[in-house]
C-alpha cells in the first residue's frame, strides 16, 4: 500500500526481497532452533508411545468374542451353527489383525524428524529462497507464513515494519536465549527463562 501517487512495482518488490534476505538467521541460531524442534519431536513421540492405545482395548474385546464363539462351537452339534460360528470367528480374526496393525502404527512417528520438518526448517532458514520461486503459490506461502498482517509500503519511507508471524517473531527470543546461555539465577529469572523456552516450543510445535 502507498499514500499518494503509485510506486513502481520493481522498487516495492526489490525492497521486499531485501527485507526477506535480512530475515535469514545465522547458521548457529538456526541449529539452536532446530534442536528445540527436535526436542518437541522427541517428546511427542515419547508421549504417543506412553499413551494407552484405544485399539488395544478393542483388540482385547475382539479376542473375548472369539473365545465365546469357540465355546459355542464346543457346546453344539449343529453343523449349521458350527459353520456360522466359524465364519464369525474368521471375521473377528481379520478385525484383530487390522487392530494389531493400527496399534503398531500408533506408536510409530510418521517419517523421520529430518524428513518431516525439512520444509518448515528450510523455510525458516531462508524465506527468500522460496519467494524467488517462479510459482505464485510459493509466494503466497511466504506471505502467509512470514507475516501476521498485510504489508504497507509508504512513499519516501519504504516498507513499514510488518507484523511477523509467530515463527519469525520468536527468533529474537531464540537469539537472546542462545547468547551466553548463562544459567538463570533466582526464582523470577528461572520462571522467565522457562517461559521463553516453552513459548518457543509451542511456536515450533505447530509445524
Amino acid at each position: 500500500m502507498s499514500y499518494g501517487k503509485s510506486i513502481r512495482g520493481e522498487r516495492i518488490e526489490g525492497d521486499f526481497a531485501a527485507y526477506l534476505q535480512e530475515m535469514k538467521p545465522d547458521d548457529d541460531l538456526f541449529e539452536f532452533g532446530a534442536s528445540i524442534l527436535r526436542d518437541v519431536w522427541d517428546r511427542r513421540v515419547t508421549g504417543i508411545r506412553r499413551k494407552p492405545s484405544p485399539w488395544g482395548t478393542s483388540r482385547r474385546a475382539t479376542q473375548r468374542k472369539v473365545e465365546q464363539f469357540l465355546d459355542r462351537i464346543a457346546e453344539t452339534d449343529s453343523p449349521a451353527l458350527i459353520t456360522a460360528y466359524e465364519k464369525r470367528i474368521g471375521e473377528l480374526e481379520a478385525r484383530k489383525l487390522e487392530l494389531s496393525e493400527k496399534i503398531a502404527e500408533c506408536g510409530r512417528p510418521r517419517g523421520r524428524f529430518d524428513e518431516t520438518f525439512r520444509t518448515s526448517m528450510g523455510f525458516l532458514l531462508n524465506p527468500y529462497k522460496l519467494w524467488v520461486s517462479p510459482h505464485l503459490e510459493h509466494k503466497r506461502t511466504v506471505l502467509k507464513m512470514t507475516f501476521a498482517d498485510r504489508l504497507i509500503y509508504v512513499r519516501n519511507e519504504g516498507l513499514r515494519t510488518p507484523e511477523l508471524a509467530m515463527s519469525f517473531k520468536s527468533l529474537p527470543d531464540l537469539r537472546g536465549i542462545k547468547s551466553g546461555m548463562a544459567p538463570p539465577r533466582g526464582r523470577a529469572e528461572c520462571c522467565a527463562f522457562s517461559s521463553k523456552i516453552n513459548n518457543l516450543r509451542a511456536t515450533f510445535d505447530g509445524y
